[in-house]
């Protein structure tokens, strides 16, 4: 998987506990 990838499932999950 790409770097942009990670970060895109990264900020998801973020987004969801907030």
């Amino acid at each position: 998987m790409s770097i942009l990838t990670s970060i895109l499932k990264y900020s998801f999950k973020i987004n969801i506990l907030l």
